[in-house]
This record gives C-alpha cells, structure tokens and sequence, in this order.
C-alpha cells in the first residue's frame, strides 16, 4: 500500500528580514529619484533613465517576494523529500531521504550538532514543535535536518522509523 503526505510550512521572517525590506524599498526609491532627475538632463536620451528607474523599483520588488519563503514536507512511502519555496513562484528540491536510515530523531531543543550540514526547514529555530532527524545524504553528508511536522506528517514518519 502506497503512502502519501505532505505539509507546507511558512517561514518566519526575522527582524532583519524586515529591516531588509524596509532599507531595500527606501533606497530604490531615492535611487528611482534620482534616475527621474538625471534623466531629465539627457534630452533625447531621458527614456533610458526612466526605464533604469522602473527597473530599480521592479527589482526591489522582485528582492521584495524573494523573502517569502515556505517549505514542504513530502512523505512518499518511506522517503522525505523537504522541498524550498520561494515567493509561490520557484520550488527547489533541498533534500531527499529514506525515514528508516536516520540515525536520530526526537524533538528539537539545542543545536549541538558535529556534521557538515545543517537544514533548517523549519517556520523558526526557536519554536517548540521542531523536530530533527540526523542522517547521512549523499550530496550534503552528515546531515542535522530541523523541520516542523504536523501530526499527520509524524504519525507517517513514526510508520517509518
């Protein structure tokens, strides 16, 4: 019998992710600004410095949606796939992993971990309803894999482990 679940998580954004966000719109609208100005004073030529001011503020629009991140957790007979998503838009596969080859995996409380990598899937490192799973990967090595399941998600992991 076929197992199938998945779970989509949303990320947190930090303090610092907010200041980004907030710098980035305030200075690409002084620097569209500028651009207005300067391309009054080229003559026939004003185009390109309203196209570069348009471009400016599209691109920290873009730079904007870029911080709209979530994950999800698939669980397909065994196998946890995290996958990373970015502004509804772009999806990348983060990790691929077979339940039943984890070394360790109970709830998340400290990061005390001596391995090549860490993944951290989860909506903050802070919160109380993180799991972690330790396994070997073969592109990222020792892996600590810090994620957030809901209980669907762990009653299918707990068939596995």
């Amino acid at each position: 019998m076929d197992t199938f679940c998945e779970q989509l998580v949303a990320k947190k954004k930090t303090t610092a992710t907010k200041v980004f966000v907030v710098v980035l719109f305030l200075s690409s609208i002084i620097v569209a600004l500028f651009l207005f100005v300067f391309s009054s004073l080229l003559g026939h030529f004003s185009m390109f410095g309203y196209l570069a001011a348009f471009g400016v503020i599209f691109g920290a629009y873009q730079l904007t949606l870029r911080q709209n991140i979530e994950y999800e957790y698939i669980i397909t007979n065994g196998e946890l796939d995290v996958d990373k998503i970015i502004a509804r838009r772009k999806r990348k596969r983060i990790l691929t992993t077979k339940i039943n080859s984890w070394e360790k995996f109970d709830k998340f409380e400290s990061m005390d971990f001596k391995g090549n990598t860490v993944v951290d899937a989860s909506t903050e490192m802070s919160s109380d309803r993180n799991y972690y799973a330790i396994f070997d990967n073969k592109e990222l090595g020792k892996t600590l894999l810090v994620f957030c399941p809901n209980e669907k998600v762990l009653a299918n992991i707990n068939k596995y482990k």
